[in-house]
């Protein structure tokens, strides 16, 4: 019995060594053979290479660019300048704001980003940015928080734009930021005012992402401009404007009142306005005036005679004078280039070249020599025609109250 116990201990003992070896063994066959040895740690390394980082002289050598100029000979006055470096989307890599200069016509200027992907320097234009021409100019480029800020000036004035610029799906994107809507609400005058003329008024405005303004006074009756105010100046909230010099009925024609009309420079679609707005005059206003008192009809001259031309006016600066030879069906015709006049047809002869002073109220025409047209043709049908210009611009005529004559006459 002693004996069968002490074999079975050490069939036991036998039977473990042998599981452990051939244990052991199977794991070092599955090591040796099966898994693949790791004899070179940069060949079996993973090491997910990144995007190298954007620098300016990639910038300046991409996308058919040279050291910032462009070599394709149709853009080759195509520049690149004022790189700016930053963080514009949501990776961890560097984007790029710069000015592309473009001389090949007229010189202008717009606002491109950049992103380095893989080997290629993407570029994209950051929407209304620029326009042709030497008026435009900007002012600076930001990278503020993520977000380009651009500062630039153009015929409308100056303005800072705001843009998104990311990486969606492979395409690189520029969108503006508008975060409010851009408005303007006139607060002075406010609506059913009197303005006198001769008297200075302070036009005040409250807005909201507008840049510069323009003031124009508008008839409010067929809405045609009447008084350019102001143009695209800063927009401080407040102007003032002096009613200028003018005719009731005649530089100031609308009886249902004015509409005074602050416009953005650069959103022209946005304005505010009021409206009943009326014009009158102060107490001793002089309204200007203009009347021909001779030759203004029966007047009878030979040819080549003087002519004393005499006018009376009050608030006129300047006047034009023409004498104006009617047809037998009593219409004037126009001159043409020449002067020459066709007295059996019409026509026309200027006889001042420029406008001369309204105040000294007579102008002779020396031997009915006009210059231009020559010595005055005959004729019995001929009236003077006398245009003023008032103090603030605007025009008044009169003519002849009926026909005088140069003998002698077809």
């Amino acid at each position: 019995m002693k004996n069968q116990k002490g074999i079975s201990t050490l069939v036991g003992i036998i039977i473990i060594v042998v599981v452990g070896i051939v244990t052991f063994g199977g794991v070092f066959a599955y090591q040796y053979f099966v898994t693949p040895k790791v004899n070179d740690q940069s060949q079996n390394q993973n090491t997910n290479p990144t995007n190298p980082p954007l620098t300016a002289d990639k910038i300046l050598n991409s996308n058919g660019f040279v050291n910032g100029n462009k070599q394709t000979g149709s853009q080759s006055g195509l520049t690149i300048s004022n790189i700016v470096l930053g963080n514009l989307d949501s990776d961890s890599s560097l984007e790029a704001l710069a000015v592309q200069t473009n001389c090949s016509a007229s010189c202008g200027n717009a606002v491109y980003a950049f992103k380095l992907v893989g080997n290629n320097v993407l570029m994209v234009l950051l929407p209304d940015s620029g326009i042709s021409g030497a008026a435009q100019q900007v002012n600076s480029i930001k990278i503020v928080n993520g977000v380009a800020v651009i500062t630039e000036t153009d015929w409308d004035g100056t303005r800072t734009t705001n843009y998104q610029v990311e990486l969606v799906d492979g395409v690189f994107k520029a969108e503006k930021i508008v975060s409010t809507q851009p408005s303007i609400t006139v607060t002075s005058p406010n609506g059913g005012e009197t303005l006198e003329i001769g008297k200075t008024y302070t036009i005040k405005w409250n807005s909201t992402g507008i840049g510069n303004v323009s003031i124009t006074m508008v008839n409010k009756p067929i809405s045609t401009y009447l008084e350019k105010i102001a143009t695209n100046i800063e927009n401080t909230g407040s102007y003032s404007w002096t009613v200028p010099v003018g005719n009731i009925g005649l530089d100031y024609p609308g009886d249902k009142g004015y509409i005074i009309r602050v416009t953005s420079a650069v959103y022209p679609y946005t304005f505010g306005q009021v409206d009943n707005i009326s014009i009158t005059e102060p107490v001793g206003y002089i309204t200007p005036d203009i009347k021909v008192t001779s030759p203004n009809g029966g007047e009878q001259f030979n040819k080549g005679q003087d002519i004393v031309v005499k006018w009376t006016s009050q608030g006129i600066s300047k006047v034009s004078i023409r004498a104006t030879y009617y047809d037998s069906n009593d219409k004037a015709v126009i001159a043409d280039g020449s002067g020459e006049i066709n007295v059996i047809n019409g026509g026309e002869c200027r006889i001042t070249y420029e406008p001369i002073s309204a105040s000294s109220g007579s102008f002779t025409i020396v031997g009915g020599n006009t210059g231009r047209c020559g010595i005055l043709p005959s004729s019995n049908r001929i009236r003077i025609l006398i245009t003023g210009t008032t103090l603030n611009g605007n025009s008044i005529s009169d003519i002849s109250d009926n026909y005088f004559s140069i003998f002698p006459f077809i």
